[in-house]
């Protein structure tokens, strides 16, 4: 099996730093209340952006192994194909050569990362958590 990589470019945010979306109708709740449009979809995973430079491979390979649900647990992406949450079911989606389910956000990434951070309901985590956001 050959791992995807995570190109250097477009990926130089620590897991610490990105915004983990625990509550997918509450983040959703909190766009319509800001009035940002959104939309969900299923693409192939390959036309996605990485924005944080890491991914717990125990996580990935767990996912795979529970049989990986991103209708239940959309990748968040940007306007502009990058990932804001769900960078393990990417990876994984990869791995598996699978499309993913995305909700995308009419908003390109670095705007969105302000929208997330600034959520109170917003977690944080390191890549070696596996704990704190079970469906990574």
């Amino acid at each position: 099996m050959t791992l995807p990589v995570i190109h250097p470019s477009h990926s130089q945010w620590t897991r610490e730093r990105m915004p983990q979306i625990e509550n997918v109708a509450q983040f959703e709740h909190e766009l319509k209340r800001a009035g940002i449009e959104y939309s969900r979809s299923l693409i192939s995973a390959k036309h996605l952006h990485a924005t944080q430079n890491e991914v717990n491979l125990a996580l990935v390979f767990k996912l795979i192994k529970a049989g990986l649900d991103t209708a239940k647990y959309p990748v968040i992406v940007s306007s502009d194909n990058h990932i804001l949450d769900g960078h393990n079911r990417w990876y994984a989606a990869q791995v598996l050569m699978i499309d993913v389910h995305v909700i995308r956000v009419n908003r390109e990434i670095n705007s969105l990362l302000r929208f997330a951070l600034a959520l109170p309901e917003v977690k944080h985590s390191s890549v070696s958590d596996t704990h704190t956001h079970a469906h990574a």
